[in-house]
């Protein structure tokens, strides 16, 4: 039975959660107690088991100028015991009435490995997010952190993308998404310039998302001295890379239908990973 989450799911979301991801039950309670909201938690439960799950987070689909009110599909998952069974498909379709209901025109997802895309693509999805990655080698610091509350993230992420087709967060999700990086070990850097959310891993920094379009910028801006950066760049920026797939977008009514196929090399960028 398909149904939306209610207060007694907790305990069976979180084995679920574990099982499928690995992360600790102080993460897991993190995003829910940060995000979740009852409607926008879809459930699959059999025999009083949360067999299957997926969140339903709130933005915008950024195109030609236009904000289209959508979804982003995150966490989605089924207990290996069920797998194969076609549980997933259903939430999927399920989401899909559910967005139509709410006067979303798209939902849109990252996969979380790459064999994950052909099953989406099965299940009406199409590739439309890329990102390119480039990889340098790291320079020290240059420049001090400045706080958080000094900055409007949001301004700062739409100011940076303006003209350009992106998944577009509220203030509050950009907001989560430091964070969220923050929670896991991540930095920031902010400035009224702009930001870059990083994570360093022995010998290597991950810049996840920066809005700034200066390689040299981007490098001074992290505070670790790794061996090598790499850098998550909007696919339009102008410097060597990677072009590589990233997101997947779905249409929820026939007037969206018409706009999918128009999308191209957009922008995902924070995926809350």
């Amino acid at each position: 039975m398909i149904r939306f989450y209610n207060e007694n799911d907790i305990n069976g979301v979180i084995r679920l959660w574990e099982e499928a991801f690995g992360d600790s039950e102080n993460e897991i309670r993190f995003f829910l107690d940060s995000c979740r909201k009852p409607l926008n938690t879809l459930v699959y439960e059999i025999n009083g088991e949360i067999a299957s799950m997926l969140f339903l987070l709130e933005g915008d689909m950024h195109f030609e100028g236009n904000d289209f009110p959508s979804y982003y599909l995150y966490a989605a998952c089924t207990l290996k015991k069920y797998r194969g069974r076609g549980l997933m498909a259903e939430l999927l379709n399920f989401a899909k009435e559910t967005a139509n209901k709410n006067r979303k025109c798209f939902i849109c997802l990252k996969p979380a490995e790459k064999s994950l895309f052909d099953f989406y693509e099965k299940n009406g999805y199409k590739t439309v997010f890329t990102v390119k990655v480039a990889e340098y080698h790291a320079e020290n610091s240059i420049i001090k952190d400045v706080p958080d509350n000094e900055i409007n993230p949001e301004s700062l992420r739409n100011a940076a993308y303006d003209g350009r087709n992106y998944f577009k967060w509220d203030r509050q999700s950009v907001e989560f998404a430091f964070l969220h990086n923050k929670f896991f070990g991540g930095n920031s850097f902010a400035s009224c310039k702009g930001y870059s959310l990083y994570t360093s891993v022995d010998a290597k920094t991950t810049v996840k998302e920066t809005t700034f379009t200066d390689v040299d910028f981007v490098l001074n801006s992290i505070s670790e001295n790794r061996e090598t950066t790499e850098i998550i760049f909007p696919p339009w920026i102008d410097t060597e890379g990677e072009i590589k797939p990233w997101a997947m977008i779905t249409a929820v009514n026939d007037e969206s239908k018409k706009i999918v196929d128009l999308i191209d090399n957009a922008y995902l960028g924070l995926t809350l990973d």
